[in-house]
């Protein structure tokens, strides 16, 4: 590990993919320095089982860190309200808004996104 400058203006957000035990994971990336923990499960991972959610580790992330915990990957729109309470203030909303459920293709158009995000943003004001 090298000595890099960084600037007070940059933000280091750490993923913890795939992640063996995610709460060692998520305290190892605490002590390297980082400002955010991600908890993150990847569409490739989700489509291998689909049944599986960040939910499913995201407890483990946040009881292994003190620094704020964003949630992605198997995240519904009706789950979002719920994060902050969790412990996950910060989410990344993609794959259920634009990756189709068949292909890893966007699931529908530029406008209908639009509108679909700002009802969204609407909900949790």
């Amino acid at each position: 590990m090298t000595d890099l400058p960084v600037d007070d203006a940059i933000t280091v957000q750490i993923s913890l993919d795939g992640a063996d035990d995610y709460r060692a994971e998520a305290r190892r990336m605490e002590d390297l320095g980082a400002d955010v923990v991600i908890a993150h499960l990847g569409f490739d991972e989700r489509a291998e089982a689909s049944q599986r959610s960040v939910f499913d580790f995201l407890p483990d992330v946040i009881a292994g860190t003190s620094l704020p915990v964003q949630a992605v990957g198997g995240i519904r729109l009706s789950d979002l309200s719920r994060l902050p309470g969790l412990g996950a203030p910060l989410v990344v909303v993609g794959a259920p808004l634009v990756i189709s459920q068949q292909a890893f293709s966007p699931a529908v158009d530029l406008h209908t996104l639009g509108e679909i995000l700002a009802e969204l943003v609407q909900s949790l004001s």
